[in-house]
């Protein structure tokens, strides 16, 4: 153990960074999430206090207690409990120590109890027990447990963990928790020691979403007999890339028995417990290592024949081996449900689009490995000439893209973009060219840049004017982004009135005002006309929005009156009485809202 935690010393240095980023988007997302990271720990030795903390219900508490018993020291699986001599005999050298996985024991138990038995002797196909593929929900975080990310709503404004397989490495009450997502191959290839191995992304600390000279990689295998330190789970063991390499090199393994991970997952103390416990986001589960890892080498051997054939490796959001795994602890727990404040067919449109933005947000990070200069002549937006239409926007393109960094760059080009919408043929030419690819790079690149937050939001106002325009902003995750810039920039105006803009065409038909309600568009809305009251561009484009999403239906209405929108709505028309727009729409807002049944 303290091989592997001074091999992830430079991990957990840079944790805190990544806990304070998930802590706010979580908290963001709408979740329970406490920032008092003080929860009462769950002693493996205590069933009292097992039975306290968790409330489990008099059935599971001799199962908790089973748990209880394999976590002790007589049956842990440090080398500091076994004998000298014990440990002598087995573990000669360097190498690891090797033990059987009392997990599939336990697994057993768990089997027994929820199966009297009978049942147990009778069926030869239960697929749990000693030998057997088997994957059960635990209530113990531990060095090996599973994290599946439940669908919802939260998954909105976190893309990287929606559908996530999350494999935890390291876990100590008062050190944390650490683990990387093994879901995600990426077509990439990185090169370390003269060899080239398979990406994966493995999360969003230090991971490919960070610049080149910060991300910090791993690399997962089963080879025992290379093992330089203990394992993560039986046979699953961690390496760096560099000793990978060398084992490559030297013909004792292939490049593509090592998961080279890119990234990890990090949590605070007592984070990952406090985010169990509201239940809106994970369900972890313990499972045999077969269930778990059995498919990634063919996942890897996929890879190189897709660039073998194509050149370029075929891209993945991960997902079949979530839906397994996620099917069988559904199976196995009766209460595993997934929260939501809407009905069945509104969650599953709304996991339908959380599985398009997660393509989207995939496909975003990965465009910043592969971006290129373009090749110009001209050097500055002003040199555009007297060309037209096309060739315009694509020389506004190719500024843009060529200095991402350059934060005026970037909002002259939105600005220039948005000039050039001004009709359905426009805007498809715009679309046709990635335009919104660029201006949804522009926003990600710059977030506390108010003035490209505003001109971009522009440019996305005008290009969701469009129905295919808004699917395609929506799939790449565009209203996140949106909802993003609203809730870091209150006091700018051109932030608000402009994405309140996009939020008005976006709240034109049922489907879209149901995301626009689930990204919290109601409230931010809201919100900015009362911190712009005295505002009036600002009050004209947010009472739009509200009115739109209130004809939608019932549902909004109310939502838009528990928030208290009605008398910031009257403030609205009263105080501008110079204001055509706000004053018809806002009167006829008002009428909807207060024949809105309670």
């Amino acid at each position: 153990r303290s091989r592997t935690r001074s091999f992830l010393s430079k991990a957990a240095a840079n944790h805190g960074v990544c806990w304070q980023a998930a802590a706010s988007a979580l908290q963001g997302c709408g979740g329970n999430f406490s920032s008092n990271h003080d929860p009462a720990c769950c002693d493996p030795g205590s069933l009292a206090a097992l039975d306290v903390s968790m409330q489990v219900s008099v059935k599971k508490v001799a199962v908790v207690g089973a748990w209880a018993q394999l976590a002790s020291p007589k049956f842990s699986t440090q080398t500091d409990a076994i004998p000298a001599d014990e440990e002598a005999s087995s573990n000669t050298g360097d190498q690891p120590l090797q033990q059987p996985d009392w997990r599939d024991f336990r697994a057993t138990l768990v089997e027994r109890e929820r199966r009297n038995e009978e049942e147990l002797a009778v069926s030869a196909d239960t697929g749990v027990g000693m030998g057997k593929s088997w994957l059960h929900v635990s209530p113990l975080i531990e060095k090996g447990s599973v994290l599946l990310a439940k669908p919802g709503q939260w998954a909105l404004t976190c893309p990287w963990f929606h559908k996530g397989v999350i494999l935890v490495v390291e876990h100590d009450n008062d050190q944390g928790s650490m683990g990387f997502l093994i879901n995600r191959p990426t077509p990439e290839l990185a090169q370390h020691g003269g060899v080239q191995f398979n990406v994966w992304y493995g999360g969003p600390c230090l991971g490919l979403d960070a610049p080149e000279r910060e991300q910090l990689c791993f690399c997962l295998h089963r080879r025992a007999d290379l093992a330089d330190r203990d394992p993560v789970l039986k046979d699953v063991f961690l390496t760096d890339p560099l000793s990978a390499a060398a084992f490559v090199n030297s013909g004792k393994a292939s490049s593509d028995e090592f998961i080279l991970l890119s990234g990890h997952c990090g949590w605070a103390p007592g984070q990952l417990q406090d985010e169990l416990d509201a239940g809106q986001v994970w369900v972890m589960v313990a499972s045999d290592v077969d269930l778990l890892l059995g498919s990634l080498p063919r996942r890897q051997q996929a890879l190189l024949r897709s660039r073998g054939e194509s050149g370029r490796a075929a891209f993945s959001r991960g997902i079949p081996l979530w839906r397994r795994l996620f099917k069988r602890a559904s199976a196995s727990e009766e209460n595993i449900h997934v929260d939501g404040e809407f009905d069945s067919d509104v969650n599953s449109m709304i996991e339908r689009h959380a599985d398009r933005i997660l393509e989207g947000w995939f496909h975003e990070i990965l465009s910043k490995e592969r971006q290129s200069s373009p090749v110009f002549a001209e050097g500055s937006l002003e040199a555009l000439g007297n060309m037209q239409g096309s060739e315009i926007v694509a020389k506004i393109l190719a500024f843009m893209a060529f200095d991402l960094a350059n934060g005026t760059i970037q909002e002259n080009g939105c600005e220039a973009l948005r000039h050039m919408i001004t009709d359905d043929e426009s805007r498809s030419m715009v679309s046709a060219q990635n335009g919104l690819d660029a201006v949804l790079r522009a926003m990600r690149a710059h977030p506390n840049h108010w003035g490209v937050q505003g001109h971009c939001a522009g440019t996305l106002a005008h290009l969701a004017a469009g129905a295919p325009q808004r699917e395609e902003i929506a799939g790449a995750g565009g209203l996140n982004v949106l909802m993003e810039a609203m809730r870091t920039h209150p006091s700018a105006s051109l932030v608000q009135y402009k994405a309140c803009g996009v939020l008005a065409n976006f709240a034109s038909t049922a489907t879209e005002q149901l995301l626009v309600a689930a990204l919290f568009g109601i409230e931010y809305t809201i919100e900015a006309m009362r911190h712009h009251a005295a505002d009036s561009v600002v009050q004209d484009h947010c009472i739009g929005t509200l009115h739109n999403l209130a004809k939608g239906g019932s549902d909004s209405r109310r939502k838009i009156v528990a928030l208290g929108g009605i008398p910031v709505v009257e403030h609205a028309v009263t105080a501008h009485l110079e204001a055509p727009v706000v004053q018809q729409v806002g009167l006829h807002l008002l009428q909807l809202l207060q024949d809105s049944p309670t």
